[in-house]
């Protein structure tokens, strides 16, 4: 299993990448050990403090959802920032227009990460028997979604290659 953000990565890539892991899980378990004595006003004492129903989460569930928030919250709103800085400079239009028009700020935003996402692909299992363009897919099939070659779809963006901020509607 790759578990990094790029889609073809060496094995001693990945070697590293599963080592990092773990230490990641054991920094995290020694974290949700050390806040269930001592609580903090924190996201981590705040996930061993929820309860629903009289069920708590557990320490694996605490960990899963720490790392979540760590991988999802902060890798991909730095790599939407980067990503975002570098596209702006290359089309220096889009930024006097931006300067001109900041209400077209939200569009922008929307434009950056279709034009150059921080999540280039993600993984996903069918629910039910489908099938797509002719080939049949069942519940257990891992599929990979290359988001970013969907972002660029030349049948749906006139011209995917551009960093064009357009009005909604």
């Amino acid at each position: 299993m790759n578990l990094s953000f790029e889609p073809a990565i060496t094995p001693q890539q990945s070697q590293r990448c599963h080592g990092a892991v773990a230490e990641l899980d054991a920094y995290l378990r020694a974290l949700v050990r050390e806040r269930r004595s001592a609580p903090r006003d924190d996201i981590v004492s705040a996930l061993i403090a929820a309860e629903n129903a009289g069920d708590r989460l557990s320490e694996d569930e605490i960990v899963g959802n720490t790392a979540l928030l760590l991988s999802a919250g902060y890798e991909t709103t730095m790599g939407l920032i980067g990503n975002g800085v570098l596209s702006l400079l290359q089309f220096l239009e889009q930024i006097s227009l931006l300067k001109d028009r900041p209400a077209l700020l939200s569009n922008a935003i929307e434009e950056l990460m279709r034009h150059e996402s921080p999540v280039q692909f993600t993984g996903r299992e069918p629910r039910v028997e489908i099938e797509i363009r002719g080939r049949s897919m069942r519940p257990g099939d891992h599929c990979l979604l290359i988001v970013a070659a969907a972002k660029r779809d030349p049948e749906h963006f006139s011209e995917p290659d551009k960093l064009y901020v357009r009005e909604r509607g």
